[in-house]
């Protein structure tokens, strides 16, 4: 692969990345989906019920699709919510193991 083909490669995943949504909204539509309720993912996420279901709001328009349906007094995610609450926690889990990682090995070279 030359450097030409290399750095659009570099550019068109910086344009992916930059065009994805907000992790903040992830974050939203992860706790709206595990507990079904944007009140209950708005007290855990220490943030107003109008923050999630706005944040609700920018995904679903973002994307082009319903990703929670009113049912009765709860809100069931769409297969769509799932996925996406899916891939956010695993990517969170990642993230987190990637962070400990790092300040372990900061704390083992502060030691040495």
């Amino acid at each position: 692969m030359s450097r030409a083909e290399r750095d659009h490669d570099v550019r068109r995943s910086l344009a992916t990345v930059a065009s994805a949504p907000p992790f903040t909204s992830l974050r939203a539509l992860e706790a709206a989906s595990r507990h079904r309720s944007f009140s209950s993912a708005a007290r855990e996420l220490n943030v107003t019920h109008s923050a999630v279901s706005q944040s609700i709001r920018r995904l679903e328009a973002e994307l082009g699709t319903t990703l929670f349906e009113r049912k009765g007094s709860a809100m069931e995610p769409s297969s769509a919510a799932l996925r996406l609450a899916r891939s956010y926690a695993e990517a969170a889990e990642a993230l987190e193991a990637a962070i400990l990682e790092v300040a372990g090995a900061r704390e083992g070279s502060a030691e040495s």
